[in-house]
């Protein structure tokens, strides 16, 4: 099998490292080079301490390593304010892209990505990991087939606890926290009930440390038959536990907490993941439904397996770029952006 030769732009996000990892040491992908932007030194500390270093990967500039012949994709991971403009980079070079997310603060310029993308038939794959969890794949099925009957309510938490620099940080995006990690949750909640009816902005700053910016991210979904919310905060002691999913129907409910629990590393760098799973198909106040925990699993390894699928043709990419711009829109909008997300969307 051909490897699909990749470049990776950028190891400043924070999922930087892990994804470089996950492709160094895959047979789906010749990693042809890292590009590291200017402002972007610090990061290979992070990689040399958790991956061990780029080892045998050339460290180019943008433009030799757009110039690398036979190049088919590249993996966006630059800082968060960046991703998009790279990302027209890379789709002006007729590359097909993973890019991490949560986009772009501006919602023009990552239509033009998508724009491009669609134009030269060429993929665009973002990095939403929680899209490939095990429990998060068969609960999706299982909403599709009936199971839970007609959804109401989603609530969604992904919490954990920043430091003062990293939440000081967070003031250059909308809604700070929820731009940030929410982004997570919206998906699911899209993913699940589609686009809501009225959505209510609610991020706020707790102002510990005397930090200014909205480190707790949270807003409400208004649907026709009920309310979800996603909460994403950074000043949660525990906060990695509670990081979970409620998902409840006229049949049942579905409960994934914590959504990630690790476990210690193996094999290198990789992570073993559980989740914790509690399916309830009883009524009653005694009812105690199903529990049971995942098998171990990786973050990143389903996601840039499939992508490495979509890039052969193997499989179809299920999130159209449409849905795309829909989701980044419906996201700025729980940020608080004054923006229509019930628009036509014309890419």
């Amino acid at each position: 099998m051909k490897k699909i030769k990749v470049i990776q732009i950028g190891i400043a996000h924070d999922h930087g490292w892990s994804t470089y990892g996950t492709i160094r040491n895959s047979d789906l992908y010749d990693v042809a080079a890292v590009v590291i932007p200017e402002g972007e030194e610090w990061g290979l500390e992070r990689v040399n301490r958790l991956v061990g270093g780029l080892q045998e990967t050339p460290v180019l500039s943008l433009e030799d390593a757009l110039n690398i012949e036979g190049l088919d994709a590249a993996i966006i991971e630059t800082h968060d304010v960046d991703l998009t403009r790279y990302g027209i980079i890379a789709a002006e070079h007729g590359l097909h892209i993973q890019m991490d997310k949560p986009g772009s603060i501006d919602q023009a310029s990552f239509e033009k990505l998508l724009s491009i993308q669609k134009k030269n038939n060429k993929l665009f794959h973002f990095g939403y990991m929680y899209r490939y969890t095990p429990a998060i794949v068969k609960l999706m099925q299982d909403i599709k087939d009936g199971k839970l009957g007609d959804i109401y309510s989603v609530e969604a938490q992904m919490n954990c606890w920043l430091n003062k620099e990293k939440r000081a940080w967070l003031a250059q995006f909308p809604g700070g926290m929820l731009y940030h990690l929410g982004c997570h949750l919206i998906d699911l909640i899209v993913q699940i009930q589609g686009v809501p009816d009225e959505i209510i902005p609610l991020s706020t700053a707790t102002g510990i440390d005397g930090v200014e910016a909205q480190d707790f991210g949270m807003a409400a979904f208004r649907y026709h038959n009920g309310i979800s919310t996603a909460q994403s905060t950074s000043t949660e002691f525990g906060g990695y536990f509670r990081r979970q999913l409620v998902v409840c129907g006229t049949l049942g409910t579905v409960e994934l907490k914590p959504l990630e629990f690790y476990s210690p590393p193996h094999e290198n760098w990789i992570v073993s993941l559980h989740t914790d799973v509690r399916e309830t198909f009883e009524r009653g106040w005694n009812a105690t439904g199903n529990f049971y925990q995942t098998e171990p699993h990786d973050r990143y390894i389903p996601m840039m397996d499939a992508f490495a699928a979509m890039v052969r043709g193997e499989i179809e990419n299920p999130y159209t770029y449409e849905y795309e711009a829909r989701l980044h829109r419906i996201i700025l909008r729980a940020c608080g952006v004054d923006i229509d997300y019930k628009a036509p969307i014309v890419l």
